[in-house]
């Protein structure tokens, strides 16, 4: 067997809320037959290795997580007035609906998502949560060196959207939109279907405060734009209450549920998410670019929650950089911890995906393939995740293949 160590300045674990140091000096990871095999300062693995690999003046690193993303519509990239900042969300959907109705063919859109899922991995992305309307772009992803689970998303407030979700094979992964967008049936149909695949539910949640007015009381721009679309029917019965109270009445919220956005929360409905034990991804850029507001992830961390990153799309973020959320995360809250946020670019976002035991961390049992990320020189112990979370793309990551 092939043992080799790979040493560097600097290993940062990727650990999140665990007795696992963050950062090892003078760092060495011991890799074969494509797992980590053991990590620590390398002196102490240097007699196991038959050779020795160095990264000089890098942090070995774990592969990015990216939460959620939406790669069908990469193609909106190129569209002129798609994203547009505001604060009226409605309005930016709007927007978004028109530009779908000049979507261009099925080849170019598959295209232009797998050049972002290019970019993506070029910049350390080592797994992503890919959400899509249609089925076949689920293709975006096949044969990628960035690994994608694909859901395909569903929509529709009547209890006749089921029927769709019936017609689909068993073993089709699916996920709810929303709360505002997604009958009680469906939301519990996907739910049932994901436990019986021992998958994910993913769902946006809390978004923006319109959806929250929807909810609580059956009106407002929301409800005004259902009617408009022809999406509303008077068989749903707003729940009168907020998004996760909603979510835990109809018992689909556990540690296989992953609320995406999650900004417009109540204390009491952070509590909930950490008495069900269910997960968070958190998309600061998406939500800074559309004007909704920021998640409140001190309250959450306080609670033991423990968030990933996602981007969301290039329809409402100017890019698909995980290195630019943690950025725009540390911008919206200073007081953030740097090791944190690394961490919820990496264990946090394996953990909320369940796949932990691959990602997130350079530990024993995970993969081989991991970053080595150059450092500017001279840079103290205090210094690394500071710089690893406030350089955004400028980082150049290059890739450890075992």
């Amino acid at each position: 067997m092939n043992r080799v160590l790979h040493r560097a300045p600097w290993l940062a674990t990727g650990s999140f809320g665990t007795d696992l140091p963050l950062l090892i000096a003078n760092g060495g990871g011991l890799v074969a037959d494509g797992r980590i095999q053991a990590v620590g300062p390398w002196a102490s693995l240097r007699q196991a290795a038959n050779q020795v690999i160095e990264h000089e003046g890098c942090v070995l690193a774990p592969g990015l997580v990216n939460c959620h993303t939406h790669l069908e519509l990469a193609w909106m990239a190129a569209v002129p007035g798609v994203p547009a900042a505001t604060d009226d969300m409605t309005g930016w959907i709007r927007k978004l609906l028109v530009r779908r109705k000049d979507a261009p063919d099925e080849p170019v859109i598959l295209a232009a998502g797998r050049a972002a899922l290019a970019s993506m991995a070029q910049a350390g992305t080592i797994m992503v949560l890919d959400i899509g309307n249609d089925l076949a772009s689920a293709a975006i992803g096949k044969n990628q060196p960035t690994r994608v689970n694909f859901l395909l998303e569903m929509l529709g407030l009547a209890v006749s959207a089921s029927n769709r979700l019936a017609a689909l094979p068993l073993e089709m992964a699916c996920t709810p939109h929303a709360p505002y967008s997604t009958g009680p049936a469906l939301i519990q149909g996907i739910k049932q279907r994901s436990r019986l695949n021992g998958g994910l539910l993913s769902i946006h949640v809390a978004e923006s405060a319109e959806e929250i007015r929807f909810l609580m009381n059956g009106d407002g721009p929301m409800m005004n734009f259902l009617l408009e679309r022809g999406a509303w029917t008077p068989s749903f019965t707003g729940p009168g209450t907020d998004a996760v109270t909603y979510l835990d009445r109809l018992q689909v919220l556990d540690r296989h549920t992953l609320c995406v956005h999650c900004v417009h929360l109540r204390d009491s409905e952070i509590d909930l998410l950490a008495r069900r034990q269910a997960k968070v991804c958190l998309c600061p850029g998406s939500n800074r670019h559309l004007g909704v507001g920021r998640a409140p992830v001190m309250a959450m961390l306080q609670r033991g929650l423990r968030p990933g990153l996602g981007t969301d799309s290039l329809a409402s973020n100017p890019g698909l950089s995980i290195w630019e959320e943690m950025r725009t995360l540390r911008q919206d809250w200073p007081e953030l911890d740097p090791a944190v946020v690394f961490a919820m670019a990496t264990s946090g976002g394996s953990q909320a995906l369940g796949l932990d035991r691959l990602y997130g961390l350079l530990t024993p049992g995970r993969t081989a393939r991991f970053l080595a990320v150059p450092l500017r020189a001279g840079l103290s112990s205090d210094e690394i995740f500071p710089y690893l979370t406030t350089l955004g793309d400028s980082l150049r990551p290059r890739w450890v293949e075992g």
